[in-house]
Parts: C-alpha cells; structure tokens; sequence
C-alpha cells in the first residue's frame, strides 16, 4: 500500500502524542545580516485526527513567548482534519544566529494573539493599516498604492505601470476587479486584475498581488503579465514569431519619489553608494555566465540578443560599473522617510533594470535597454516579484537586502530534521 508524501512527513515533523505534539522550526541567518520582521510561509504537514481547528495551533519563540501565527488549511484528510496547513508569521535574527520557533498543537482551541493589521473595505477602496502605515487602494484605476500614509500624513503616491509596444506606444491599463484575497494576523493580501488596451482592444491581461504585513511598511508585489491570444503552433511547434504572439518593447512600475539623497548596491553585503542628484541605472543584460551569448538566446529572427555579459551601472548615462550577476537593492530619503526597493531574482530573470531618476524610481521587469522586442507567445504568462518598504528615518530597521536571501524554515522532531 503506497504511504503520501503528506503521511511519510508528518511523522516526522508533528506527531500525535504528548510531547510530539511539538515541533522545533529552525532558521539559520547564513548572510550575515540583522533580520527584523521577515516574512516566513511555509506548508506543514498533520498526521489524520489530530487538528480540526487551527486555532489549536500555536507558535512561541526561544523565551516561550506566545507569537503572532497565521493559518490555512491547504488540504483536509477524509475525517475532516487538517493534512497541510500553511504557517505564517515574522521572525527575528541577528547575524549569522541560528532562531528556534515551537509550532505546538494544543488540547483545545484558544483565542488568537491580537494583530495591528487592521482592513476597511468599502465600494470603491480597499484600506489597509499595518500599524506602521496605511494603503489607500482605488477601484478605479491602476495605480496599487495610490496613496501611503505614515504617522498621519500622505507620504507617497503609488506607482504607475507603463507597458509600451513594438513601436513604443504606451497601452493602457484598465483596471476590472480588485478584491481581498485573505486577511490574517501577520499578512493581508489584495488582488488586482485587468488589461492593457488600446482603442478598447485587449492586448494583455495583468494580474498584481499585493501583500502588506503586520507592523511593516514592506509590500511585497507579485506582477503577471499574461498573453490572452492563442499560439497557432505550425507543424506542432513551438518556435518564436508565432502569429498570436505580443510583442512589446517595455514593461515597467514607476514609482513617483524625489529623493533629498538615494543609495544603492547590486549585492547584499556590498556597501552602498550615494548619489545625490544623480540618474542611476543597474542593468542586467544576460546571465554573466560564460554561455552568456548561447544560441537559447536566439529571437524569432536566429539572431542572439544579449548584447554584453553580466551587467552595468550608469551614472548619469556613463558606465561606472560592471560585473557578472547583480542582485541590487534601492535607498531613498526624503522628508524623514525612507523607502526601499528590490527585484528578486534579478539576474536570474535578465534582462533587468532598476533606475533611480530626478522625480522617481523605475522597476525595468521588461526593460527598454534591451536591444530587441519581447516576445509573449499566446497563452503564455511571466510572475515578477518586486519588494517595497516604507519607514521612517528614525526607525531602527534590518537591511533590506535580505529579500535577495530569504530565511529557510528548518523542522525538527524527535532527534531528526527536514528542510522545507
């Protein structure tokens, strides 16, 4: 009789009885940063019979202290109860510090810890206020944080998202549907949907999701870009220059902020470079390996893209840098505030571009630099993940750049241990 996945490892990670009712959840700081607030999601698995109401679920730290602990059940054994469960919640970790969390399931339910994420939704607004700041989102148009308020005041207007064509005209984003995804004590999470059009013809379709966390400014901001076409596929193939492909030059989210002073580095643990005044640009534009200018880098038209290996900075439109793999991060302040931003994997998905510009800052996820077109074949789709937060100037923060080397969770029980 075959055993699931979900059964094989529940019984290492939660057991059913007296103290294996307990888990011990690792995570070790590797990079050697100071971690404050860091989102942790993570699937866990539940042997059959043992939990019927998440709320019997529980997390403490290494003091024993009660934490903040968002659940859902993700999948349900034949008698009702829970077989994964989705654990969320914010940990804390000096440098190169090994953090232990105890996921415990109780005899009973218990009433949950109270959480500063606070959602008002009305008609035409979403409001989200994390205790550190508060989201505005709009019904109407494009624009997902088109309002972001701190201690009482209208801080930043949210950004704009530009996608132009071939030729270099912009198209237009129509917004259709915004709604509340889910809503917990550590995240709250908003979807927002439409399309790219032009004289009411759909072009594109897009899809945005939009989680903020309990006492942080950070969003994180999962953007897909979908071609609703149909490919013909000649012959059954699959080759570029298919007659339902898009083709498009740049797709980018720009975000209005004049910086009194702005910082950047293309990797974590690089110090950063100030650039007051200044136009910065860090473009990745191919991998930096040494197949950089394979032929897998072939257009529609056999002709290799990349145009250079690795990537470069520019300062006011001269090369002050360049390197293989870029993995950079954005700092901006102005009139106490500071805001921060990064693209995950940002080689990885070249070509890439982040731009600090006199009046604003600019997330190339299809940047113009590049010197050919993109090619969306129909039915196909592309998920770029952008981090942004926001603070004050006074508050004492972790760096930013642990988006690019996020925690991973660790179980042990009973003497044994599983990476997730």
């Amino acid at each position: 009789m075959d055993v699931s996945l979900a059964e094989q490892v529940s019984h290492t990670v939660v057991q059913s009885q007296g103290e294996d009712r307990v888990c011990v959840l690792s995570l070790r700081e590797r990079l050697g940063l100071r971690r404050v607030g860091e989102p942790i999601s993570v699937g866990v698995p539940f042997p059959q019979g043992l939990v019927f109401d998440l709320s019997m679920v529980r997390l403490c730290n290494a003091k024993g202290e009660w934490m903040p602990l968002q659940t859902q059940t993700l999948s349900e054994w034949v008698d009702g109860s829970a077989k994964w469960i989705l654990v969320e919640f914010l940990a804390h970790s000096e440098p190169f510090q090994c953090q232990e969390y105890r996921l415990t399931v109780l005899d009973q339910p218990v009433h949950s810890i109270a959480s500063s994420l606070v959602v008002h939704q009305t008609d035409h607004e979403i409001h989200i206020d994390t205790g550190i700041a508060r989201f505005r989102l709009g019904s109407y148009t494009f624009n997902p944080m088109f309002h972001v308020e701190t201690q009482g005041e209208q801080r930043l207007s949210g950004p704009s998202v530009v996608l132009l064509d071939d030729k270099g005209q912009a198209m237009e984003p129509v917004l259709s549907n915004v709604g509340l995804e889910s809503q917990g004590a550590i995240r709250v999470t908003v979807n927002l949907e439409g399309s790219f059009q032009r004289n009411r013809m759909v072009l594109a379709r897009f899809f945005v999701r939009l989680s903020f966390f309990a006492g942080s400014g950070l969003v994180e901001m999962k953007c897909t870009l979908r071609n609703p076409r149909a490919a013909k596929h000649p012959g059954g193939l699959w080759d570029l220059g298919d007659e339902g492909s898009l083709y498009f030059k740049d797709l980018s989210l720009e975000i209005p902020f004049a910086c009194e002073t702005a910082e950047w580095s293309t990797a974590p643990l690089e110090p950063f470079t100030t650039c007051p005044g200044a136009q910065v640009e860090i473009y990745q534009d191919s991998s930096g390996g040494q197949n950089w200018n394979s032929t897998n880098h072939w257009n529609r038209n056999k002709e290799i893209v990349p145009a250079f290996s690795g990537y470069q900075v520019k300062r006011n439109g001269k090369i002050i840098q360049e390197g293989k793999r870029a993995t950079p991060t954005f700092s901006g302040m102005v009139n106490g505030l500071r805001w921060e931003g990064a693209i995950e994997n940002f080689w990885q998905n070249f070509p890439k571009a982040m731009e600090i510009q006199p009046t604003s800052l600019k997330f190339g996820l299809f940047p113009q630099q590049c010197q050919d077109v993109y090619e969306l074949q129909g039915g196909e789709q592309k998920t770029h993940s952008i981090f942004v937060r926001i603070s004050s100037c006074s508050q004492q923060e972790d760096s930013f750049t642990w988006v690019h080397d996020r925690l991973i969770p660790i179980f042990r029980q009973s003497g044994t241990s599983n990476q997730v």
